[in-house]
């Protein structure tokens, strides 16, 4: 009698495990076409190439435990102040059978930028040099922050407070 029952708990589980992989997969489907949405959307507001943004975890929002399926049909973000950090957004989608409908979904927004960090320590009054300086890429949650994109600008310049190693630089941190 215990062995059956244990034969039947195993059963049971090897018939749900197909179930719960292809739920994982059609999930992994589902939400690489919303990525993709997000991705293009702010992509477009922000006036930069698509492969500049970053889409960091995408999850429903309200309470609802999965992204729902359906082929994207347009992303809106909840507020147009700030298109990167933790964004929500309204994707609307249309299932198999051609009903629309829309969902709630946070995710996290980062645009991939190209600029000029400390190669080494500079110190407060230092004269910048071009070993000074290298060009790295960072991921940029903020859109207001600026940072320097061309070496050239900065190169006979002065720190006016001191940058490690590595610290991407902005036109505050360097004297006119």
């Amino acid at each position: 009698m215990k062995n059956a029952r244990i034969l039947i708990a195993i059963l049971l589980i090897f018939s749900i495990v197909p179930d719960l992989a292809s739920d994982a997969a059609f999930q992994k489907e589902t939400g690489g076409e919303i990525v993709a949405g997000l991705r293009s959307y702010v992509a477009k507001e922000l006036g930069v190439a698509s492969s500049e943004i970053e889409v960091g975890r995408a999850e429903p929002v309200n309470g609802q435990k999965y992204i729902l399926a359906g082929k994207v049909i347009r992303v809106q973000a909840a507020t147009r102040a700030n298109l990167l950090g933790r964004v929500i957004f309204v994707v609307s989608m249309m299932d198999e059978k051609g009903h629309s409908f829309s969902q709630w979904i946070r995710a996290d927004i980062e645009q991939i930028r190209e600029v000029v960090v400390a190669r080494n320590m500079l110190r407060r009054h230092q004269m910048i040099d071009r070993e000074d300086l290298e060009i790295r890429e960072i991921r940029v949650r903020r859109k207001k922050i600026r940072y320097e994109t061309n070496l050239e600008n900065l190169i006979g310049k002065r720190v006016i407070r001191p940058l490690r190693k590595g610290l991407p630089i902005s036109p505050d941190s360097i004297e006119e």
